[in-house]
């Protein structure tokens, strides 16, 4: 039902799904092959595995490095093939071809 509407909005309290519902509808895009600009990182879910971007292409290399309470590796997921950070309002004005979350 969601995906019927162009633009949606979610709203709810913090911890309540929200970045996960934007996800969820934006996965029919990913399937289809059109790139998603999103502030939230949307993992290979195709391929799951840790992050293997290096220093210069990783948007958040500091998780690489951050350890846990008992001193392992935090790190994160790759990111999916399609997902193009969304750093600069400038990118909302010029992207085309999928959804902005």
């Amino acid at each position: 039902m969601r995906r019927t509407h162009p633009i949606r909005g979610y709203f709810g309290l913090n911890g309540s799904g929200k970045s996960w519902a934007m996800v969820h509808d934006a996965i029919p895009d990913l399937e289809a092959g059109r790139p998603c600009l999103s502030t939230v990182r949307i993992l290979d879910y195709t391929n799951p595995r840790r992050c293997e971007l290096t220093q210069e292409t990783c948007d958040d290399w500091e998780a690489h490095t951050s350890v846990d309470m008992e001193g392992r590796p935090v790190g994160h997921g790759h990111p999916h093939p399609l997902w193009i950070p969304l750093t600069e309002w400038s990118q909302v004005l010029e992207f085309k071809g999928g959804p902005v979350l």
